[in-house]
């Protein structure tokens, strides 16, 4: 069986404060080499709003050092959110809680998504061309919870976790040991 090939890996913030989290820069420098790789590749996206919700200097700094990957509000991608958030609204899913002003991102996220593969705005299941995405998040699906993954599921966009992408892509961390 041969391995799906993604285009792009659009990141939740999450997936970033668990990589500085987990993986701090200092000691996991081949960690964060891989992943600038994939910033220089145009692989890995993340959409302005969902930077914001990054309150971290040590993610602010990288994300500078690799802007490349930050996807900036267009038109176009307008059109796809207003779309989405009309389908998630017909369709009971709204991701987004009223009551809560932070961490909103996650329309975003799967807005992105939708965008890249450029799916059709009269329907956004409809897959219009060849481009795949894959959404990195840290949240699971839940019976009965709209989150990320359940959505990702209503249209037909895989997702998988920080872990994952590393067994995805074969991703081995060797630690050299310097004793004083």
């Amino acid at each position: 069986m041969q391995q799906q090939i993604y285009n792009y890996y659009i990141v939740d913030a999450s997936v970033m404060i668990d990589l500085k989290d987990s993986f701090p820069t200092d000691l996991f420098k081949p960690i964060w080499d891989e992943i600038a790789r994939l910033v220089n590749a145009g692989k890995w996206k993340i959409f302005d709003t969902v930077v914001d919700e990054l309150h971290d200097s040590q993610l602010k700094d990288w994300l500078n050092i690799n802007s490349s990957a930050i996807v900036k509000f267009d038109s176009n991608f307008n059109a796809y959110l207003s779309r989405f958030m009309a389908e998630c609204q017909n369709n009971n899913m709204m991701l987004v809680n009223p009551y809560n002003t932070r961490n909103n991102g996650d329309p975003f996220v799967v807005t992105l998504a939708l965008y890249f593969e450029t799916r059709s705005l009269n329907d956004l299941r409809i897959t219009t061309g060849n481009i795949k995405c894959c959404v990195l998040t840290d949240e699971l699906p839940r019976e009965h919870k709209v989150n990320i993954p359940s959505v990702c599921d209503y249209y037909n966009l895989k997702y998988m976790h920080l872990f994952d992408l590393m067994r995805y892509h074969q991703w081995q961390v060797s630690v050299n040991v310097n004793n004083p």
